[in-house]
């Protein structure tokens, strides 16, 4: 299920989860696996390629490391900025691809099929980003397809303020409705996403999770670690 132009997944997973509690969101589990393990396959599966993961401190990686059942390529935060503009910008010098689908780790239901659509949606229009909007008419910014050098040059301009929403006010979009997919793509559940313990627990029923055939299959067994 790839997308039919080269892009790379870029997972944001260096939030400090307030509103979750002590523990990682990104660890915390739906259906026996992690939330960012669960991400992290399903881009990859759309992709093809290593996802890059913005982790944060090289603390918050080895734990991001260890809930993983595949390799990925972790960056460092642009020091520059905070929050979710600094995991991106630190992460575009290691993207080669032309077009890039940004993401939290807390989307544990995105799509392989959804993400497919974008970037090829992404691919037709003469914009550098192309975000879906929810049913409420909000921008979902971590679920959108963006042209990376539109992203590295609104980085190297370090702009005054660090909102995640300053970037499509600057750069040029198209913005997609849920009811402009195929019947086939649900952008609404694969935009959804986890800030609390409440709203995991809402979602930790098959009929929520057994989409797109991955969750049928039983974890990945955990990479051996090196010892080097």
């Amino acid at each position: 299920m790839t997308a039919n132009q080269p892009i790379t997944a870029v997972v944001l997973a260096g939030g400090r989860s307030q509103r979750f509690g002590d523990a990682p969101k990104a660890t915390a589990t739906l259906d026996g696996r992690p939330l960012v393990d669960r991400v992290v396959t399903r881009v990859r599966t759309t992709t093809e390629r290593q996802p890059v993961v913005a982790a944060g401190p090289a603390d918050k990686r080895t734990v991001i490391d260890n809930a993983l059942s595949h390799d990925v390529r972790y960056t460092a935060d642009a020091d520059w900025c905070d929050g979710p503009l600094a995991g991106i910008c630190g992460a575009l010098d290691s993207i080669s691809t032309a077009a890039v689908f940004l993401c939290g780790c807390d989307m544990p239901l995105v799509s392989p099929r959804a993400v497919s659509w974008l970037a090829d949606h992404h691919a037709t229009a003469a914009t550098d980003a192309t975000v879906p909007m929810d049913a409420t008419g909000e921008s979902q910014l971590l679920h959108g397809v963006y042209r990376t050098a539109a992203l590295v040059e609104y980085c190297d301009r370090r702009p005054d303020t660090h909102r995640l929403r300053s970037i499509v006010t600057e750069l040029s979009s198209t913005a997609v409705r849920p009811t402009a997919t195929p019947d086939d793509v649900d952008l609404t559940r694969s935009m959804t996403n986890v800030n609390t313990r409440r709203e995991l627990a809402a979602i930790e029923h098959p009929e929520f999770t057994n989409d797109v055939g991955l969750e049928l299959q039983p974890p990945a067994p955990a990479r051996e670690q090196s010892t080097d």
